[in-house]
């Protein structure tokens, strides 16, 4: 039960960190900037965490022999992610950035689950599954969908805005991919990151390893 409460305050937390870096990134003129400060400040805040509870950045046991490449590339998917959602906000809303990437988290950690990626046991795919992720699937659609603003163009305008309305439309289309497609990218970070949590013995050390990178 423990860690699904945990679960769900990660995931109270994530849209308003995208909320918060989206602000910064007004201040700051550049999505970019606005995930160095955030990954600075992370960085600096675990490492804070790891002398308050003298875990040290090594294990007593020292590093493992040999440890496979993708546990070193959390810190980039993580990256790509922020700095996505930071971009998506302006176009997609609160719900459509927070809620777009989870359907993509939930796909692909299906395959990862199924196909048994990143060291994990492979999992069968029952119908269960399908059915569960169908049905969160097009809660998250219909979620996405009914929280879009649609403006009806007057009469007059309605030739000339017909074109811009459905040139926003595909746009709009496109950024949703994206933000499923940001999604994908999370999971494999999680994947990756707890990989690396399991080897070096702390999950802490595995978060300053990946914010670091």
């Amino acid at each position: 039960m423990l860690p699904v409460l945990v679960a769900i305050v990660i995931g109270a937390g994530l849209p308003m960190q995208t909320a918060i870096n989206s602000r910064l990134r007004m201040a700051l003129g550049s999505p970019l900037r606005s995930s160095l400060v955030s990954f600075a400040v992370g960085t600096f805040a675990l490492v804070a965490v790891l002398l308050l509870t003298r875990e040290g950045f090594v294990p007593s046991g020292g590093l493992p022999s040999s440890l496979p490449w993708w546990v070193w590339i959390g810190g980039v998917l993580g990256v790509f992610f922020l700095t996505g959602n930071i971009v998506l906000f302006p176009h997609l809303g609160g719900v459509g950035t927070v809620i777009l990437p989870i359907l993509g988290q939930i796909l692909m950690g299906d395959v990862i689950d199924v196909l048994g990626l990143f060291g994990l046991p492979a999992r069968a795919l029952t119908w269960r599954l399908v059915a569960g992720t169908l049905l969160a699937a097009a809660g998250m659609v219909v979620a996405v969908v009914s929280g879009a603003r649609v403006g009806r163009p007057s009469r007059a305008s309605a030739g000339g805005s017909a074109g811009m309305s459905a040139g926003r439309s595909v746009g709009l289309v496109l950024w949703r991919v994206v933000g499923v497609l940001l999604g994908t990218l999370s999971a494999m970070q999680t994947a990756a990151n707890g990989e690396l949590g399991i080897r070096l013995g702390s999950a802490v050390r595995a978060s300053v390893v990946s914010f670091v990178t």
